[in-house]
């Protein structure tokens, strides 16, 4: 099923990794074009990594609990990042709106990440 949904919209298959295996490395712009690289985040200890779409209700109603978590340990135990499927723009405005404070970066038109 899900290939011939990635078939009928366009889109190539999602890459996985196996459990534990380290993610691969990934550098992506930030929401004003500055370089935020996940080595760097990853120094720090583990990274919470939430992708969204600024159109998606489940990511609506998610990401001020991922706020809440950022707000408790975000700065000593965790870091928590968001990556944007959208425009710095709409994501900018998104922030806004729902009261995140932690960093989020912007994945290109195709989603390389």
């Amino acid at each position: 099923m899900l290939r011939r949904l990635l078939r009928t919209f366009k889109c190539k298959e999602p890459a996985t990794l196996a459990a534990g295996a380290p993610a691969p490395p990934i550098e992506l712009p930030d929401t004003e074009g500055r370089p935020v690289a996940m080595s760097s985040l990853l120094e720090k200890g583990p990274v919470l990594a939430a992708f969204y779409k600024v159109s998606c209700p489940v990511c609506q109603f998610t990401l001020p609990f991922v706020e809440r978590i950022h707000k408790a340990y975000g700065s000593e135990h965790v870091t928590v990042v968001g990556i944007s499927q959208d425009h710095a723009r709409d994501t900018k405005e998104f922030r806004a709106e729902y009261g995140l404070t932690f960093p989020s970066v912007i994945d290109a038109e195709d989603y390389p990440v």
